[in-house]
């Protein structure tokens, strides 16, 4: 909070609160959790409040809050999101959570999108998806994920995995789970020196029931809530990206790629980011395709996974963030 404040002129904190009763509410849960921030008092007036997704909405209802612009980053389809975290749980109650914000949000997110002055979507394909719908079209913009992190280059090699990744998200669970069943066994047979590394935070899941998830997989470890990932990125030999379920830009896959893993990954865990398969990165969706794609990055000599690794950091930062995010602002403003 002290690095915050040292570059921005105020700071609200607010509270989320979950109630059952809430679950009987239009909005999704999502939005409904955070109506506190009805209630900050804002002293100031705004050129332009930027909402990190329809979830934090609710601040638009809030009396004091005078804003000329209205920015919403669109983070994922977030209807198609909440039915893929259903489809990948396994829980039946957090099934019937995530279908219910799912039907919720198709009219929420609508009456958001509609009271934006801009979308900025962060994946280029529901950029497109969207800019083609006639009453969004004109205020649809593509701005994808900033990176502060300037690319890094690792001397490769060895036959580490690495997936890193939210433990308590049940589409990351889902995806560590299908690469376990489908690849780890294989990979060890063929591979006696390959090992599987897991990293992540647990949120409110209990660290034994991830381990306990793990317990019948040998050449598996995890590390949880580490303060540092740079020791395991330079240790591995490739990232994974097998997730099954999800939409919109896969963080994680970005990170891998400017942390100078190359990326193995289903179309799910790529989408949205405009990398070429083959040439970028290695992209699998069936069993047999992802382990020949971990076995051919094994086998190829470092020098050439290398130069995978740099073509998708040259694409990835080949245009100037705050270049785009300049040309956004000015033309929302020269609207008027």
């Amino acid at each position: 909070m002290n690095k915050v404040k040292a570059i921005v002129d105020s700071v609200y904190i607010t509270k989320r609160k979950n109630r059952i009763s809430d679950l009987l509410r239009l909005e999704p849960l999502q939005a409904a959790s955070r109506q506190s921030l009805q209630d900050v008092v804002f002293s100031e007036e705004y050129d332009m409040v930027v909402l990190e997704s329809e979830s934090v909405a609710d601040v638009l209802n809030n009396r004091t809050l005078k804003a000329s612009k209205i920015v919403l980053r669109v983070h994922n389809d977030e209807t198609k999101y909440f039915f893929q975290l259903g489809n990948s749980s396994s829980n039946i109650f957090k099934k019937l959570y995530y279908y219910l914000d799912a039907l919720k949000f198709r009219r929420f997110s609508k009456n958001v999108f509609a009271k934006a002055d801009r979308l900025w979507f962060i994946s280029k394909d529901e950029y497109k998806a969207f800019a083609e719908q006639e009453q969004w079209s004109q205020k649809s913009s593509h701005l994808p994920s900033a990176s502060a992190q300037l690319p890094v280059q690792q001397k490769l090699g060895g036959r580490k995995v690495l997936f890193i990744g939210s433990l308590f998200m049940p589409n990351n669970i889902n995806a560590i789970k299908w690469y376990l069943d489908n690849v780890h066994f294989k990979l060890i047979k063929d591979f006696p020196d390959y090992s599987f590394v897991i990293v992540g935070s647990t949120g409110d899941v209990r660290e034994e029931d991830v381990l306990s998830m793990l317990s019948g997989y040998s050449n598996a470890e995890v590390h949880f809530n580490v303060p540092d990932l740079a020791p395991f990125y330079a240790e591995a030999a490739l990232f994974v990206n097998p997730m099954q379920f999800g939409t919109g830009v896969k963080l994680k896959s970005l990170n891998a790629i400017n942390n100078g893993l190359p990326l193995v990954s289903t179309h799910v865990g790529s989408e949205g980011i405009g990398l070429i398969d083959k040439e970028m990165f290695l992209k699998a969706d069936n069993p047999d395709d992802f382990y020949a794609a971990i076995a051919l990055i094994f086998s190829t000599k470092p020098e050439a996974n290398s130069e995978m690794v740099k073509k998708a950091q040259d694409f990835l930062n080949n245009s100037d963030y705050l270049t785009l995010l300049k040309k956004e602002t000015d033309d929302l403003f020269k609207q008027d």
